[in-house]
């Protein structure tokens, strides 16, 4: 016999998979987190440059500003 609760049936919003969903959710979130941290990781900032790199990354961030469809 249906359950009824302020005249819906409750059976209507019971999904049977939900555990399984939350688990693959929370997976991919933890996966999504752990590639962050290692792209974080693979960061530089400008101090960790030679003068001639700087000048490479200079030239080539203004070639990307002057044509960004590329």
């Amino acid at each position: 016999m249906p359950e009824i609760l302020d005249g819906h049936n409750v059976y209507d919003f019971v999904d049977p998979d939900i555990l399984n969903r939350l688990e693959e959710l929370e997976r991919e979130e933890g996966l999504r987190l752990e590639a962050e941290e290692n792209e974080a990781e693979f960061e530089m900032d400008g101090n960790e440059l030679t003068a001639e790199e700087r000048e490479a990354l200079a030239e080539i961030r203004k070639e990307e500003l002057a044509d960004p469809g590329t």
